[in-house]
């Protein structure tokens, strides 16, 4: 028999701690690991249903939804596990089933409209999207019982919903157009609304589209950044520039300061559209300006007209500008090309570059002084510019003709040293041949009376 000490109770208390707290974990784990053992029947049922598996795939691979943990019955209520499909799909269960097309807003928002279910997954998220959809174009025609128009599945698919910045979502930026464009673009369905139907293949050929899908820059506008999402709506004629305006701030604020803007908006003329044009709006150029056949200025001007005459200097001090960079560019790049030192010139005609970018910007307040205030200080840098080139192409001709000039004085040197050199060895030589020539005798004669030189005696 085992004597317990008399901390026997303590001992006996702590053990019935933790034995309780361990019954209490795995109590709570029961439901959790009978939650991942259940079957879920709306899986299994489906899948043998016609369109169920594509649904159940959408589901299971690519779903937000179920990617946050919900199930089917998180958005169709029933009861899944449930062997018998009249009660699991039964209204004693919760079961609602898939939304008629007017009730598809009200069906999401019971989730997105409701803060405290959304903050627990992110709390910056909107929960204004039924709100605005209620507000948009869509909205009120539903509103009106015309079931056609795109409701929440519309854009954003039903089971398998990706995450907006999924490359492959609708909604993502690059896709946007093409899904606007399938009810946008279709004539059976836009006829009668009364809508053109070419809006996506205008855009597409847009300075914005380009940018976005060709560059690759997705800060680049689609449909949505101008008619706005959920609460899709066009763009009014008195808040054209004002839409505009959230990405070509400066520009709408001197449009909003020019001659233009009242004449604009008392005619009901849709500010930046009058001349840039709707979705195939066209890169600027300065061509856009004067009395060109490309000109904006002729579709409400006359020749003659102050607007005209305004437009034809405008076009003119652009076209200075140009023309007088260009001309200090060519004569850096021969100076450069020619190995002279000219950083410093070509870092000064950035200067000038930047007053064109904004004189082709401050054309919006139509002001001419403005402009021809750039024109004269753009100009001023550029003949600066141009000038260091020519100088350095003097410089570059001094040195060279200094060269020459050394290497005219250095070869009559050495051809001097030359001659003087042979002169002194012709001179050598010859004293050398004359002494060698002179007879020597050595005062005795032989047999036959023969002198011999004295080299050989």
């Amino acid at each position: 028999m085992i004597e317990l000490s008399p901390n026997a109770g303590g001992f006996r208390r702590a053990t019935a701690t933790i034995v309780s707290a361990l019954l209490m974990l795995l109590t709570a784990a029961v439901p959790i690991a009978a939650q991942k053992a259940a079957v879920d029947n709306c899986v299994s049922c489906h899948e043998g249903l016609d369109g169920g598996p594509a649904s159940v795939t959408a589901l299971e691979t690519g779903s937000v939804h179920r990617h946050a943990g919900f199930t089917c019955a998180g958005c169709h209520g029933g009861d899944p596990g449930a062997d018998d499909a009249e009660l699991s799909m039964s209204a004693a269960k919760g079961f609602v089933g898939a939304p008629a097309p007017a009730a598809v807003a009200e069906f999401c928002g019971r989730c997105h409209s409701d803060a405290a279910i959304m903050k627990r997954f992110n709390p910056a998220t909107r929960i204004d999207q039924q709100t605005e959809y209620a507000s948009s174009g869509h909205g009120k025609t539903l509103a009106k019982g015309d079931t056609k128009v795109a409701t929440c599945v519309s854009c954003h698919g039903s089971h398998g919903i990706l995450k907006v910045d999924d490359a492959n979502a609708p909604v993502h930026p690059l896709n946007v157009a093409k899904t606007c464009g399938s009810c946008h673009g279709n004539k059976d369905l836009m006829t009668a609304y009364g809508v053109f139907t070419d809006q996506v293949a205008h855009y597409r050929t847009s300075v914005h589209a380009i940018a976005l899908h060709e560059k690759q820059d997705l800060s680049a506008p689609t449909c949505n950044d101008c008619h706005g999402n959920h609460g899709a709506a066009p763009p009014g004629v008195a808040s054209v520039a004002h839409v505009c305006g959230t990405c070509h701030v400066r520009q709408s604020d001197l449009y909003a300061a020019s001659p233009h803007m009242k004449p604009f908006t008392e005619g009901g003329i849709a500010g930046c559209v009058a001349c840039h044009g709707e979705h195939g709006i066209a890169r600027p150029v300065d061509e856009h300006l004067g009395s060109g056949p490309a000109s904006m200025c002729r579709s409400c001007h006359s020749e003659g007209d102050k607007g005209w005459r305004a437009g034809e200097q405008l076009r003119s001090g652009l076209a200075m500008m140009e023309l007088s960079i260009a001309a200090a560019d060519r004569s850096l790049a021969r100076a450069s090309e020619a190995g002279m030192e000219v950083s410093r010139p070509e870092f000064e005609l950035r200067d000038a570059r930047d007053k064109l970018v904004n004189a082709r910007v401050m054309i919006h307040s139509l002001s001419v002084a403005d402009v021809d205030s750039l024109v004269a200080s753009s100009q001023a840098t550029s003949t600066k510019a141009k000038e260091a080139g020519i100088a350095a192409m003097h410089e570059l001709d001094y040195r060279r003709n200094g060269l020459g000039l050394s290497l005219v004085v250095i070869m009559v040197a050495a051809v001097s040293v030359y001659v003087k050199v042979r002169t002194i060895e012709r001179g050598r030589a010859g004293r050398t041949g004359a002494g060698a020539s002179r007879p020597v005798t050595n005062g005795a004669h032989g047999a036959g009376g023969t002198k011999m030189p004295m080299g050989d005696a």
